[in-house]
């Protein structure tokens, strides 16, 4: 069998088990991610809001954010590559509050704080979902977004910045960002 017949007959099975699209059925009709540099400002600062609140968990994990789950989203949700997700929130390095040292994701959080209770306070229920099961919380019957938010906001502020909360005589994360 000749390489290309082998070609056509791995493309052909695989397209016959496969219960969507995908980019191996047929790859003269593959589209092509759209590249996060590409997107305007408005549309970043609306997935970077989303994304903060989606991955507190992730963005906020010492000594280094995990952006892993950041990456799937923005595929699987948007079909949106960014080659460098952690020059979204951080590019890394350190923001002094209150003469405290504290990851420039803090920064972060606090530039978007307006858009987040925005966004927090108007939503799609499916993005709430999506929230909650990011979080590994469940949704109760009378839960309310913006507090679980807060509260996984400072669960992860208690976990790893304690310490520099503390120092400043600052209670909660959410306290300080917001």
């Amino acid at each position: 069998m000749t390489k290309n017949k082998k070609l056509i007959f791995i493309r052909r099975t695989l397209a016959e088990n496969a219960t969507g699209a995908t980019w191996y059925t047929n790859p003269k009709e593959t589209v092509p991610p759209t590249m996060y540099a590409s997107l305007n400002k408005k549309q970043k600062n609306k997935l970077k809001v989303e994304i903060l609140i989606l991955f507190p968990r992730d963005l906020l994990h010492q000594p280094r954010a995990i952006y892993s789950r950041i990456a799937d989203y923005l595929i699987s949700q948007y079909f949106i590559v960014n080659t460098s997700t952690r020059d979204m929130f951080s590019a890394g390095g350190t923001v002094t509050i209150r003469n405290e040292k504290f990851p420039k994701i803090i920064d972060t959080y606090r530039k978007y704080k307006d858009q987040i209770f925005a966004l927090l306070d108007e939503h799609d229920p499916s993005f709430e979902d999506m929230a909650y099961n990011s979080w590994n919380i469940s949704k109760k019957k009378d839960s309310n977004f913006q507090y679980d938010f807060f509260s996984v906001i400072n669960r992860y502020g208690r976990k790893y910045f304690s310490r520099n909360l503390d120092a400043i005589s600052v209670p909660t994360l959410s306290e300080l960002i917001f």
